[in-house]
């Protein structure tokens, strides 16, 4: 029997990870915890640390592990960055996709492609900008976006390229869009856990907690 608790856990995650790693620990949840009320915010990285530390969110998915005061950021993963997009298949040359090219090999080709890019704000969007700032590449055709998904349904659609995270680059319905790993060791993310760093996580928090690390540990091996 579930364990009757009227508890209201406060969720946040990014927009596209709501859609991807709650439906999938949520029923394993409430079948523990049935009486669960469950108040769930997709937001941008930094608008989820703001939540943390205001105390108005008890957990959140999110990335990077420069959390700062009030604040712990339990880290999960290491996450890479790939570059995604119909135009992509003349950089793989006959390799299977996912193949690892160089940072400085792509210099040109971005300069001259439509680069979809999240916007600043978010983790995504900084780290991709510095990137390409530290690649030379000049932002002069940008389309800027607030959600992964629409990124990668654009680049599918042959409207430019995108950055975008391994988990969703190899998920199974963009089994056909052509991506490369790049060289260089800026393009990664960390992915944890956030929460109050004078609230540790207990009972159905700590419940969900264990569940989405766990998921998020297994979509990187799918992956």
């Amino acid at each position: 029997m579930g364990q009757l608790s009227g508890e209201t856990v406060r969720l946040g995650a990014t927009g596209w990870r709501t859609l991807t790693l709650i439906p999938q620990v949520m029923p394993e949840i409430l079948e523990v915890w049935p009486g669960l009320s469950l108040n769930l915010y997709g937001l941008s990285n930094s608008d989820l640390l703001s939540g943390v530390r205001a105390k108005k969110l008890d957990l959140a998915v999110m990335y990077t592990g420069q959390a700062g005061i009030g604040v712990h950021f339990d880290k999960i993963i290491d996450e890479q960055v790939l570059l995604a997009g119909k135009s992509v298949e003349t950089l793989l040359a006959g390799q299977e996709r996912g193949a690892v090219v160089p940072a400085m090999q792509l210099r040109a080709f971005l300069q001259t492609e439509r680069l979809i890019l999240m916007h600043p704000e978010h983790n995504l969007g900084a780290v991709t900008r510095d990137f390409l700032t530290k690649l030379g590449v000049r932002l002069r055709r940008v389309m800027n976006v607030n959600s992964v998904v629409p990124m990668i349904d654009l680049a599918v659609a042959g409207v430019g390229v995108t950055f975008v995270p391994d988990s969703m680059a190899t998920r199974s319905e963009y089994a056909e869009v052509p991506y490369v790993r790049i060289q260089h060791e800026d393009l990664i993310q960390e992915i944890g856990l956030a929460w109050p760093a004078d609230k540790e996580p207990n009972g159905p928090t700590r419940h969900l907690a264990d569940a989405l690390a766990r998921e998020i540990r297994r979509d990187a091996e799918v992956g």
